[in-house]
């Protein structure tokens, strides 16, 4: 019982016993981790993907439609990654921003 009574008042929240600043600032780092994550992950299969199989001429030019292709993926990537993470960690997925000690989510 005792514990129960120290838990009154409490939103629920699974980082709870942090103040609310931190959780928030670790809550949109892991959201940003994730997004650039998937953002990248997303981008670079569809390259992958669009480099299979490879051209049998090697002095050949590059097939534009497979340019187009992997240009609409890396777009769509971006664009779906934003749309899901925009609301807790602002959008911005760039590997340098999100790996960076500072990060652009802790204000002073």
């Amino acid at each position: 019982m005792a514990i129960k009574s120290r838990f009154i008042g409490q939103t629920g929240a699974v980082m709870g016993f942090l103040p609310e600043a931190h959780r928030n600032n670790i809550t949109a780092f892991i959201s940003e981790l994730a997004g650039t994550f998937m953002f990248l992950f997303f981008a670079f299969a569809i390259a992958q993907v669009a480099h299979t199989p490879p051209p049998t001429d090697a002095d050949a030019s590059p097939n534009l439609l497979v340019v187009f292709f992997i240009a609409l993926g890396f777009g769509c990537s971006v664009a779906i990654n934003v749309w899901l993470f925009y609301r807790v960690s602002g959008g911005m997925f760039n590997p340098a921003v999100c790996l960076c000690p500072g990060g652009p989510w802790i204000t002073f």
